[in-house]
């Protein structure tokens, strides 16, 4: 399984390198889709993998999006760093350990992240949606 998925991300990695036009990155897309279907339609004897099957089903609609999409990136690398002095955070500060301070870092750390990436002054910002 794991030399399967990793074989069809780099050919498809590879036929993205060139920036290929929409109707090439659909017909990858239907590709990577139909070999991930048959990866997934296999019978695996290990709970280990029968497990990664079912992450994987649920996700399906979403596994190939960064072939359709050229701005999504293919892995989830830089999210998981933005993330993780986040969960860093959570687990020390007490308020972030009921839902209520949960839910309401999360919304700001979503806005600042977001303006970040949009090269927007994040105090302007969040004193902007403040005094609304």
């Amino acid at each position: 399984m794991h030399e399967a998925l990793k074989a069809l991300y780099e050919s498809l990695t590879k036929a993205l390198e060139c920036d290929p036009p929409p109707e090439v990155r659909a017909d990858l897309w239907h590709l990577a889709r139909e070999a991930l279907k048959l990866l997934i339609l296999k019978e695996y004897t290990l709970e280990k993998i029968q497990k990664f099957i079912g992450k994987i089903s649920n996700g399906f609609n979403y596994w190939f999006t960064f072939i359709v999409n050229p701005g999504v990136e293919p892995t989830n690398n830089r999210a998981e760093r933005a993330l993780r002095p986040h969960v860093v955070l959570r687990k020390i500060l007490g308020t972030l350990r009921n839902e209520k301070g949960t839910s309401i870092h999360e919304r700001i750390m979503t806005m600042l992240a977001t303006w970040r990436q949009r090269g927007l002054d994040c105090l302007q910002m969040l004193t902007a949606k403040l005094t609304c």
